[in-house]
């Protein structure tokens, strides 16, 4: 929920801010053969807490309106001790590729909405260990192989023809297994929204 008033509010602002821009100076903007550098991040970084999600991508503009991207995203996050006779001790780890294309309402700001669609795959991994009572434990290595597609609904603001923030919420399906000690334990289908990672593009 956090997420969704973050991207609200980012969108709002962006509305706002006033922009001289016509459409036909938006070509310097968006137009065919524009290449970018993506920076990801969803806003968290703790290293204290060892919690960090973010990535870095590429994107190409194929003409005014139709633009392609893929990127690389990278999340750990340790998990908080929870009480199991004595505390437990997990780290997660996941690594995410994808490749989508945005299609871009034609706008006389620097604000532009598009519509969007992609596939991700994603590979994620959880180790802990679970402490028993008279010095016994447990040590778990559970894997998850993940295959995504999504469509979604978002803003590029371009703060100047070389750079520019990109937010947008999304609709996710997506196939998931999991394997425990190397076992296929669970397969899984999942329907939900989810806001993604804010990126910055820098063109060139």
């Amino acid at each position: 929920m956090k997420r969704v008033c973050l991207f609200l509010l980012i969108l709002c602002l962006m509305a706002i801010i006033p922009s001289n821009t016509s459409a036909d100076n938006l070509n310097k903007y968006r137009h065919p053969g524009q290449k970018g550098i993506i920076f990801a991040w969803n806003g968290s970084w703790d290293i204290g807490n060892g919690t960090f999600e973010g990535g870095i991508g590429y994107k190409h503009w194929l003409s005014n309106s139709w633009a392609v991207k893929s990127y690389l995203a990278y999340k750990k996050e340790d998990i908080p001790d929870v009480n199991n006779y004595d505390p437990v001790r997990a780290k997660q780890e996941s690594f995410s590729i994808l490749v989508g294309a945005e299609d871009h309402f034609r706008s006389r700001s620097r604000l532009s909405f598009f519509l969007g669609g992609s596939v991700q795959f994603k590979t994620s991994s959880l180790k802990y260990r679970v402490a028993f009572p008279h010095g016994m434990f447990a040590e778990i290595d559970s894997h998850k192989h993940i295959w995504g597609v999504q469509f979604s609904l978002g803003t590029e603001y371009f703060i100047n023809k070389r750079i520019s923030l990109l937010g947008q919420y999304q609709i996710d399906l997506s196939s998931t297994e999991e394997w425990v000690r190397n076992r296929l334990d669970s397969v899984s289908y999942n329907l939900g929204t989810s806001t993604s990672l804010l990126m910055l593009t820098i063109y060139f």
